[in-house]
Order: structure tokens, then sequence, then C-alpha cells
């Protein structure tokens, strides 16, 4: 089967992951894979026989006729037989037009819903609803999401499949305790609390930093807290770092080279977002056997089982932030306990094996 993946970012973030890992998944599978995404796209694409993929910039950035030529042109030069839409909010008012393009040129066509278009603007719920009929499947990454798309935007629960977000542990090659800490900077013998994600208002690092200030005094006490990617928000934060006297507590660690591979260098793994669907950091921290305290958001509590695989607490809440990860910190038992059975999950439930096959089974069923 030849899939072509059409991607409206030019960073990389959970969303990018999904294209990248279900590419190599599918590869393997024996699939041909294309990904379409737009010039200067900061993704890290692998050339070598296992991936078996090819990368064209992208010209697509707005609803305009031209654009949809140009995307007309490429479907017709690589002729997929599935036309995979992925965006953190499909049928955007650029890329919906993808859609009847694919239908119209023989292409089954599939789309991924990261997280629904709650609080956008209307001019991009129209499109969304416009070009909603073109999409014969929709990939839903988490219940949260399905049931938005049936409630709010009215698509058809048989026209939806939910498929988790999975990854491979064994590809994610995690670094030893030790040499992970020693790469972060982070001295052995004190607790490290790690947070990983764009430098972004909605990944809601700042209250990580306002639970900080709450650590003195009891198990979280001297903690070391690492927050690892870099964005807009990067220079607020440090202001807040500032204002709340915590420069020798909390370190905004910027972009850190294949991060994920040294979550173990982490007690607590904390995930404070206001909003997620399915986060990729949050499925390689239980992967790591690091025990996590996230907020109970969107797909999150279908990820994390409140005191079996982690703690959840309410977001926006930097309270309830600092008692779940002061009682991480001081309870090792707990801590142990958590994050082997965060890492049994990962393996039962949250695979990438599992998230290809659920990928392709759902191209199958295009018929």
């Amino acid at each position: 089967m030849r899939i072509v993946f059409l991607s409206e970012s030019k960073g990389f973030g959970g969303a990018e992951q999904y294209v990248l890992s279900l590419a190599g998944g599918l590869a393997g599978l024996g699939h041909e894979v294309h990904i379409v995404a737009p010039s200067g796209a900061r993704w890290s694409l692998k050339d070598d026989g296992a991936w078996a993929t090819s990368f064209t910039p992208s010209a697509v950035h707005a609803f305009r006729p031209a654009e949809a030529l140009w995307l007309a042109g490429v479907i017709r030069r690589l002729r997929p037989d599935v036309l995979h839409i992925n965006m953190p909010s499909a049928y955007s008012a650029g890329f919906g037009m993808a859609a009847p393009v694919g239908r119209a040129l023989g292409c089954g066509v599939v789309a991924t819903e990261h997280l629904s278009m709650i609080g956008r603007s209307r001019r991009r719920a129209f499109f969304k609803n416009l070009f909603e009929p073109y999409v014969q499947k929709v990939i839903a990454v988490c219940d949260a999401t399905a049931t938005a798309l049936k409630e709010i935007h009215g698509v058809a629960g048989d026209k939806i499949t939910v498929v988790y977000n999975g990854v491979d542990p064994a590809a994610l090659s995690f670094v030893e305790r030790s040499r992970a800490r020693s790469v972060l900077g982070i001295p052995e013998g004190v607790p490290a609390v790690g947070c990983l994600g764009e430098l972004i208002p909605r990944k809601g690092q700042s209250y990580l930093i306002e639970a900080a200030a709450g650590f003195s005094g009891g198990p979280a006490a001297g903690a070391a807290v690492v927050i690892i990617g870099d964005g807009e928000d990067r220079e607020r934060l440090r202001s807040l770092i500032a204002e709340r006297g915590l420069e020798k507590t909390v370190r905004l660690a910027g972009n850190v080279e294949s991060a994920g591979s040294l979550l173990k260098a982490f007690d607590v793994f904390v995930m404070p977002s206001l909003m997620e669907a399915f986060p990729f950091a949050l499925l390689e921290a239980m992967a790591a056997g690091v025990p996590v305290a996230a907020s109970s958001v969107w797909g999150i509590p279908e990820m994390v089982v409140h005191e079996d695989t982690g703690l959840l607490f309410p977001p926006g809440d930097p309270e309830a932030l600092r008692e779940a990860v002061v009682r991480l910190a001081g309870t090792p038992d707990l801590r142990a306990r958590m994050g082997r059975r965060a890492e049994k999950a990962v393996a039962e439930k949250f695979s990438l094996d599992g998230m290809v096959r659920g990928t392709a089974a759902v191209y199958e069923s295009l018929g």
C-alpha cells in the first residue's frame, strides 16, 4: 500500500512524532510511505532501508485554489492508495481542502485528530465541518477526542476509530540513571523532578514553578527541577523563576538532544499541561519506569490510572501538583511500584506496534 502523510507543522512536537513513528512502523510492514510537510520543517527523517520514506516540501499554507492545484499535482505524482491528513486540528482552513482533492483523485482519505477545535475560531470550525464529509475515516488518539468529535462537531461515531499513541521502549535506548544525570547536570543524591515539552502557556510549566516554591522543608527539599524544551514562554518562565527566588532549584535546560533517552535521570516526571491529547513525552516517561504526576486533562486519565500507574491532579492547581510531587519524593516504595506498573501499561496497551497495526487496520477498512 502506498501512503502519503500530509502535515502542516514546521516545528516538531507530538503530532510530528506521530507521523514519523507511523512512517517507520508502516514501512516495516512493507508499505511505501511518503511525507508531505512544509519546507524548512525541523524533521529528522531517517533515510535507510527500514523506512523507505520520501519527503516533499509542502506549498499548502492556506485555503487557496493555487495551493489545491499544487497538492493535486503531488497526489498525481505519488499516486497514493491512502492520503493521511495529520494535524493537531484536522481539516483546518488551509489543509481541509486536501480531503476533497484526495477523494477526487481516487485516494482513500484518513485524518487523525489529536485535539479537537474547542476554543478555535469560527472560520476554522466552518472549514472543518465543510470538509469533514470528504474524510472517510477519522482516527482519534484518545476517547476524549472521539467524544468531542461526536458531541461537539457531529462526526458520526461509526466513522471514528480510537487508536492510542504508542512507543517502542527498545528504540528509545534509555540512558542509565547516573549517566543521564551527568548529562543533565543533576548531582547524585538530589531528588530530581523532570518536565519535557514545548514552552508555551498551555503546557503549564508555570504551575510546576509555582509548586517548586513549596518544596522546601519536606521530602522534596533540595530537589532539582529540570524543564526541558524551548518556546515562546521561555522569558516569562525565566522571570517567574527569578520572582520566586528559585534560580538554584528550577533550571530551564532548553532543547536537549535525545531528551527522551535521559528520562531515567528523574525521580518524578511531571506533566502540568492545561490541554493535552495523548502526549508522547508522558508515554516515554512511563516506558522508562519513572513515576509520573500529571494533570487530569483530555486523554491523560486514559493513560495514567490514578494511584496505580501514577498520580493525577487538577489542571492549573500548583498546590495539588506540589502535594503529588512531595508524596512521590517521600515514598520510594510508591515510586518503584508506580514506575513498574506504568512500564507494564505501556508494553500492554500503548505500544508502537499496536499503534501501527491499529492504523493499518483503518486503512484496510477503506475497501
